[in-house]
């Protein structure tokens, strides 16, 4: 990172705006937009684009779509030739923001993107087990046959067809 971000003031004035929420959820869209995207991904990201052509992409195609607050942080990134550093400052976002709220953040990992309502009863079953607001985030995984991984403050809750055929598998061969 080229410039330090102060996460912690960033989510503050996010509650005080009561526009977490609307954040976070611009968030978890344009990460699943560039999980499903790799041309998106890369032309953002990667070292290979021109800053006139990562510019071009984030103010003509990826800000217009997003709430105000979190297409100002891509423009941000962007002017600041940050956007490499994006998936770091992600995860920084999220951390603070479980501190600040004491909220769970959870990655579910599927074949195919997940529609909104999904994540939102994952959100609640995790919530009902954990006793704590939930947020997830949807990442299209290639490895997977069907069924998801949840990952969630360091745990792994695997839900997928691969990872029941592995337990089989160990289940076959033990002695």
């Amino acid at each position: 990172m080229h410039f330090t971000y102060n996460t912690a003031l960033l989510i503050q004035k996010l509650l005080e705006a009561d526009a977490l929420e609307a954040f976070l959820a611009d968030m978890a869209t344009f990460d699943l937009l560039c999980s499903e995207n790799r041309n998106i991904e890369n032309s953002l990201f990667g070292t290979f684009e021109s800053g006139e052509s990562k510019h071009a992409l984030v103010m003509t195609i990826v800000a217009p779509f997003f709430g105000s607050r979190f297409s100002a942080l891509l423009v941000r990134l962007e002017q600041n030739r940050d956007l490499a550093a994006y998936p770091r400052l992600a995860r920084q976002i999220r951390a603070e923001s479980a501190r600040q709220t004491g909220a769970d953040f959870a990655e579910v990992a599927s074949v195919v993107p997940l529609a909104g309502a999904q994540l939102e009863r994952i959100c609640a079953h995790l919530g009902k087990l954990s006793g704590r607001r939930t947020y997830a985030t949807n990442v299209v995984s290639r490895d997977l046959i069907g069924g998801f991984v949840i990952t969630v403050n360091g745990r792994r809750i695997d839900l997928s067809v691969r990872g029941d055929l592995l337990k089989m598998k160990d289940a076959v061969l033990r002695p």
